[in-house]
C-alpha cells in the first residue's frame, strides 16, 4: 500500500473517529456551531498536514482536543470577539450522547436527569460544570476560554453546584410525592 493510502486509511480510522467529539467540545465553548465546525475543519486541515508527528502522539483524542482549542483561542484573539452565552439546551442535547465524567457512575436515566437539570441552571453556571466535568477542563483552562477571572470561575461553580444540588432534590420531592 502507498504511503498516501495508508494516510487516509490511518486518518478516517483514527482521527474522524473523534470529529462529532471535537465539534461539541468547541460549540460548548465557542457557543457558535458555525465557527465550532470552521474550527474542527481547520484542526482536520492541520491534522493532515501533520499525520506524520501525529502518528508519534500517545493520545490522538487529547491531541486534537489541544490543536482545536488552541485554534478556538488564536481565533478569539485575532477577532477579538466576546463569547457570548450558550443556548443551555441546545447545549445539554449535544452532550447528551457522550459519557458525562460528573455522573459517570450513575445509571444512563440519571445521568439524562442531571444534564437535563444542569440545563435549567444560569447559563455561565451550566457551562462551568459541563466544561469541567464533562470535558475535563481546568478551572484556569475555563477562565481563560471565558475571559473571566478565575476566582469568578470558582465562585460560580460552587453557586452552580449548590444549586444544582437543590434542584435535584426538589425534583426527588416532588417524584416522592406522586
Amino acid at each position: 500500500m502507498s504511503k498516501h493510502v495508508e494516510d487516509k486509511v490511518f486518518f478516517n480510522r483514527e482521527i474522524m473517529g473523534h470529529y462529532q467529539y471535537l465539534l461539541c467540545y468547541i460549540t460548548v465553548i465557542s457557543n457558535d456551531q458555525l465557527l465550532a465546525a470552521d474550527i474542527v475543519q481547520d484542526t482536520m486541515e492541520t491534522v493532515w498536514k501533520k499525520l506524520d508527528k501525529i502518528r508519534s502522539y500517545s493520545s490522538l483524542k487529547m491531541s486534537l482536543v489541544t490543536i482545536a482549542k488552541n485554534k478556538l483561542i488564536n481565533h478569539y484573539r485575532k477577532n477579538r470577539l466576546e463569547k457570548q452565552t450558550l443556548p443551555l439546551m441546545e447545549e445539554v442535547l449535544l452532550t447528551q450522547h457522550e459519557e458525562d465524567l460528573v455522573t459517570g457512575f450513575l445509571e444512563k436515566e440519571e445521568r439524562r436527569k442531571i444534564l437535563m437539570t444542569i440545563g435549567q441552571l444560569r447559563s455561565d453556571h451550566a457551562r462551568i460544570l459541563l466544561m469541567h466535568y464533562y470535558y475535563n477542563i481546568s478551572f484556569r483552562e475555563v477562565a481563560k476560554l471565558l475571559n473571566v477571572n478565575y476566582n469568578t470561575v470558582i465562585s460560580w461553580h460552587r453557586r452552580a453546584l449548590k444549586h444544582l444540588g437543590h434542584l435535584l432534590e426538589k425534583q426527588e420531592k416532588s417524584i416522592q410525592n406522586l
